[in-house]
């Protein structure tokens, strides 16, 4: 919430919670703010839009079964 409110958007997140999807949720919470044309998740502008049909540039998503290895990064374009 602060990083949204101040606009001091760090880099790279590493983000852990109780279940995947509650950590799921939170993620997309965020990064909704943070690439709304509007700053308030409106589900409607391009980088909604983008975001939600997980096409957006400047998101990287990596899948692990447990722990993210440094091979698994480097494979991402």
């Amino acid at each position: 919430e602060n990083a949204i409110k101040t606009g001091k958007i760090a880099g790279a997140y590493l983000v852990s919670g109780a279940s995947a999807e509650t950590t799921q949720k939170e993620i997309d919470d965020f990064l909704m703010h943070i690439y709304c044309r509007t700053h308030s998740a409106c589900g409607a502008c391009p980088g909604c839009l983008k975001y939600a049909h997980k096409n957006h540039t400047d998101v990287i998503y990596i899948e692990s079964k447990g722990s993210i290895k440094i091979d698994d990064v480097r494979g991402v374009p």
